[in-house]
């Protein structure tokens, strides 16, 4: 399944996610993705709202929520737009908004599993921040 967004450009692996706003569904706050770029990686899901699998699958990352802030990185969870993805989807960015792993499928249930996503952060915070951040 395409990872395509608005402008017809799917996000992929060495990409830079773009600066984006979105009501985070876990908090209800509004996310602006500008706050957290070059601070924090970021795990960024869409859900689409007429996916029943999306509650169970949001449900299994949130429960992950600590370890996730053991690498430093947050979790983001939203229904609305991003530009280059289409829900529903799962993103791993580093700080610097290098897209890492992205992926997409038919229904939540099957994108990466949690393990998965914190095996990414971990590939992250392992990689030399001297050697890539201050280049991007």
């Amino acid at each position: 399944m395409s990872v395509q967004g608005k402008e017809g450009h799917p996000l992929r692996a060495h990409d830079l996610l773009p600066m984006f706003t979105v009501t985070d569904a876990i908090s209800g706050r509004t996310f602006e993705y500008r706050e957290a770029w070059q601070r924090k990686p970021i795990v960024l899901v869409l859900t689409s709202p007429d996916d029943p699998t999306a509650q169970a699958y949001v449900e299994s990352l949130s429960t992950r929520t600590a370890a996730i802030a053991g690498h430093e990185a947050i979790l983001v969870v939203t229904a609305d737009p991003v530009p280059g993805l289409a829900a529903p989807a799962v993103l791993v960015a580093d700080r610097w908004g290098e897209v890492y792993h992205v992926a997409a499928a038919a229904r939540a249930a099957d994108l990466s599993p949690a393990g998965e996503i914190l095996d990414w952060l971990q590939y992250i915070r392992k990689e030399c921040p001297e050697c890539w951040g201050e280049t991007r």
